[in-house]
């Protein structure tokens, strides 16, 4: 077999050395640090990414514990006008008690959806002028 001569096998190796060398210091002096930067820049919009979200969820879950507190605080008023008005029912002989939900719901509900100042500060009014 040619490629196993004793004359000949040794230029084989200076050679594949000499290839392998030249890719290798290509690969690690000019590739290389192209594929560290990209990584790196990708490192770093992960690590954006991740504290975007954090504060977003903070955000919202301020937003949401402000939003249960104002409607447990309108949920007991309405709970104390409702037990001072509870005497006028009871004097009644029916109590209609689907009336008293509705108004019960609607009024939680226009409290919470026009009078709460953080759905309110969320809203973004622009002028078209």
């Amino acid at each position: 077999m040619p490629q196993l001569d004793r004359t000949i096998i040794f230029t084989q190796i200076f050679w594949l050395f000499l290839v392998f060398a030249s890719l290798y210091i290509t690969l690690i002096y000019f590739f290389l640090p192209i594929f560290l930067r990209s990584m790196k820049a990708r490192n770093l919009v992960v690590e954006f990414n991740n504290n975007e979200n954090n504060i977003i969820k903070t955000d919202f879950l301020f937003i949401q514990t402000t939003i249960d507190a104002t409607l447990n605080e309108q949920m007991q008023f309405i709970r104390t006008t409702l037990l001072k008005d509870l005497v006028l029912f009871s004097n009644a002989k029916s109590v209609d008690l689907r009336s008293i939900d509705s108004l019960l719901l609607d009024s939680v509900f226009y409290t919470t959806m026009y009078n709460n100042e953080v759905i309110l500060r969320n809203i973004c009014l622009n002028c078209k002028i």
